[in-house]
């Protein structure tokens, strides 16, 4: 159990800064460009809200740090008759808040990529609702199709930008996804164990640390999934509004507008962006299906060959 933890943490502390160093100019590149699409997006009429983000990540990020380390550290309930020296005691677990950090950063950029598709699709909203003319003065100059064709061109790069992002942390995101698996499988046997000979013989803090650990991996895996999913549909949405788009009457009284659209729906379909584990696995939300079936069936042959529970 704790070797499991202690080498993905190692594998992933060696990922948040040798591979970091080595995709440093491929990292910078991804953040300068995103900086640059949002200057493109206030020229199309939206402005993200940088204060408000801001505010949810000091909230949430620190909190998230520190139940985490309280989680993680409850493990020295189990073991506090041990003669364990203090400064193991307070960063004993270390490694693993390196661990559990790197993924929070893949989550913050990601989510930061799905909040510009989330602008663009409503630049591009504006435009099928009629409402072109209240976008702002930038744009006030160009046509239908050119702000489609800005509109493409953002697209094109917030996804090479999502990638290149995703490629950066391939490592962090194998390891992670693993590690969960085998920790989580091993986790719930335990408690499996536990419940065999009655949670009230073997007392409060051996349940509560098995459960402390489970949730954390659990709910690692789910911050990952559902951030890597809520961005992929914030792409996927744009070819519905323009498949909206198609259908409206600007485009049928406007031909290089309907040629635009037509363009920049076939570039989606080329660009077919999502996340995955270095195509090892799709990062989405049959991820999560596919986790628990495997948790499960893994669980049940345990169980089967063990007869102490079986």
């Amino acid at each position: 159990m704790i070797s499991v933890r202690q080498i993905t943490s190692l594998i992933c502390i060696f990922d948040a800064s040798i591979m970091k160093i080595i995709y440093s100019r491929r990292f910078m590149l991804a953040i300068n460009n995103l900086a640059l699409q949002d200057q493109i997006l206030k020229i199309m009429g939206y402005s993200l809200n940088y204060k408000l983000m801001f505010r949810i990540s000091v909230l949430s990020i620190p909190c998230y740090l520190l139940v985490s380390n309280t989680l993680l550290n409850s493990e020295f309930l189990v073991v506090s008759s041990v003669d364990i020296p203090t400064a193991f005691r307070v960063f004993g677990n270390f490694s693993i808040l390196v661990q559990m950090t790197n993924t929070i950063l893949f989550v913050f950029l990601i989510i930061n990529v799905g909040q510009r598709f989330k602008g663009l699709n409503f630049c591009i909203l504006k435009l099928v609702n009629h409402e072109y003319t209240k976008l702002g003065m930038p744009i006030s100059n160009k046509t239908p199709a050119e702000y489609m064709q800005m509109a493409a061109q953002v697209h094109a790069r917030l996804c090479e930008i999502g990638k290149a992002i995703n490629s950066v942390f391939y490592i962090t995101l194998i390891v992670t996804t693993i590690g969960a698996f085998i920790f989580s499988t091993t986790m719930i046997f335990y408690i499996f164990t536990l419940a065999k000979y009655g949670f009230q013989n073997v007392g409060f803090s051996p349940v509560f640390l098995f459960f402390a650990l489970l949730f954390i991996q659990i709910f690692t895996v789910l911050k990952i999934v559902l951030s890597c999913n809520w961005t992929s549909r914030q792409a996927a949405i744009t070819s519905k509004i323009l498949h909206s788009l198609s259908l409206s009457d600007m485009c049928v009284d406007d031909d290089s507008l309907s040629e635009m659209v037509r363009t920049f729906s076939m570039q989606i379909l080329h660009h077919n962006f999502s996340f995955t584990a270095a195509g090892f696995f799709q990062i989405d939300s049959t991820l999560i299906q596919s986790f628990a079936g495997a948790v499960t069936t893994y669980l049940v042959i345990l169980i089967q060959f063990d007869p102490k529970i079986a």
